[in-house]
């Protein structure tokens, strides 16, 4: 009855190793995450409104650049002046929208400048293996 119970231990404990290396090999593919958002323009009307018409309008064909923030000095990579590593760099498109997948950890997204509105700050967010973050990039037009 002992060795019945040592082999089923040894079973087990096979069953279970194997089950990790399993479920390790099926996550190597997850290992990024996806940031997607949109770039508005707003208000667009002098007075704000519930009308569509003066909701914030979406800016297509910005260049936007994504910084990987670390505290870490990094060796022959570009950096910028936020002190972190460009990681990506991609246009919205015609709604404005866009869409990276980025290795997890913590990056800004940089809007360039466009005329008639004041540059948005940079926006943090954070990035998880197998899941997606959705930031806004707001652009103020200073239409009161």
């Amino acid at each position: 009855m002992g060795a019945r119970r040592i082999g089923s231990w040894r079973w087990a404990g096979t069953r279970a190793v194997g089950l990790l290396v399993a479920l390790a090999v099926a996550g190597c593919g997850a290992g990024t995450g996806r940031v997607t958002g949109v770039a508005v323009a707003g208000p667009s009307c002098p007075v704000e409104s519930a009308a569509p018409a003066c909701s914030p309008q979406p800016l297509a064909g910005l260049a936007l650049t994504i910084v990987r923030m670390s505290y870490e000095t990094v060796v022959g990579q570009a950096t910028t002046s936020a002190g972190g590593v460009t990681a990506a760099q991609t246009t919205t498109d015609a709604a404005g929208s866009f869409s990276v997948q980025l290795e997890p950890g913590r990056y800004y997204v940089f809007g360039p400048g466009v005329e008639g509105t004041t540059p948005p700050p940079p926006v943090l967010f954070d990035v998880s293996a197998g899941s997606t973050t959705s930031v806004t990039i707001p652009y103020v037009t200073g239409i009161r």
